[in-house]
């Protein structure tokens, strides 16, 4: 397959508030977009399973703001 181009990413300034814009990012790799799927490995399976308890105690967890209201 071919690489496709889908975007650009720009970084063009430091953060101003550096906690709020970068340590609460988390980036969570079992969330993917419709069509692209995991492979059968073990490992990974099993990593994925874990992957949202560790981004929850490393955020904070309870402490972590609502954004449902």
């Amino acid at each position: 397959m071919p690489v496709q181009r889908v975007g650009k990413m720009v970084l063009n300034r430091n953060p101003d508030n550096f906690f709020a814009e970068n340590e609460q990012a988390a980036f969570h790799p079992g969330h993917i977009v419709p069509g692209i799927d995991y492979t059968n490995d073990p490992l990974l399976q099993g990593r994925l399973f874990t992957y949202t308890d560790t981004q929850i105690s490393r955020l904070g967890g309870a402490k972590l703001p609502r954004n449902s209201d």
